[in-house]
């Protein structure tokens, strides 16, 4: 026990976790290059 948590509970929390930062990591994603599109302006490089 961790944390006074059985260990199937630790990893249900820490899987619930990562897929929902990994659904707002592609959500960014998936915004940028709608946003991208609407105004047709492409994303400069750092060094333009």
């Amino acid at each position: 026990m961790i944390f006074g948590m059985d260990q199937d509970n630790l990893m249900i929390i820490s899987l619930v976790f990562l897929g929902v930062s990994g659904f707002y990591y592609i959500w960014l994603w998936v915004k940028g290059f709608i946003n991208e599109g609407m105004t047709g302006d492409k994303a400069k490089q750092p060094w333009e």
